[in-house]
């Protein structure tokens, strides 16, 4: 099983997957949960998994200078999740009107390569990077309200957004007390 090598790479931090969709589904729960929510998740997880092979790219052109031998299997599995992904919030945005998307993943893409600069630097488990991860990963609870109610730039999902973010940074610092 060691020798094989896999053709998806699924991301390992078990806290994550935690830490991306309890947001999103308590901002699910502000109103009725629908197709666009169940579309939304589906693009959530699509994005989600385009971070472990870019990660890997980053730390292989750290270490070795170059991207390594896997590196078209890393990138083909990054662009096929990091395109659907888009794809699926693009079509909200172009059929739903759902404009201030575009502003919500500026945001997320900011962060994401705010944690990337970390993992280039290989300090990727940095007090730091983990926030801005938790940072990142909890947005998927200002995303579900908007896919519900059609509103971003309200009180709401930017206190649903920081409540979340509070309470998965704490588990940062319980692990590091430890």
């Amino acid at each position: 099983a060691e020798g094989r090598r896999r053709l998806i790479i699924l991301p390992r931090e078990h806290g994550a997957w935690a830490m991306l969709c309890v947001p999103y589904v308590i901002g699910a729960g502000v109103g009725a949960w629908g197709a666009s929510e169940t579309l939304g998740l589906v693009g959530v997880l699509l994005l989600f998994m385009s971070r472990p092979p870019l990660a890997l790219l980053l730390k292989r052109k750290m270490i070795d200078g170059g991207f390594g031998e896997v590196a078209g299997r890393l990138w083909i599995n990054f662009l096929v999740f990091a395109s659907l992904g888009t794809v699926v919030f693009l079509w909200f945005a172009l059929h739903d009107g759902l404009w201030q998307l575009l502003l919500l993943g500026g945001v997320g893409v900011a962060l994401f390569a705010f944690h990337g600069y970390f993992i280039f630097r290989r300090r990727e488990r940095s007090l730091e990077a983990e926030i801005v991860g938790v940072a990142m990963l909890t947005l998927t609870a200002p995303l579900a309200i908007y896919l519900d109610t059609g509103t971003l730039l309200a009180r709401l999902p930017a206190v649903l957004w920081l409540l979340n973010a509070l309470f998965f940074s704490g588990s940062i610092f319980y692990v590091r007390l430890k």
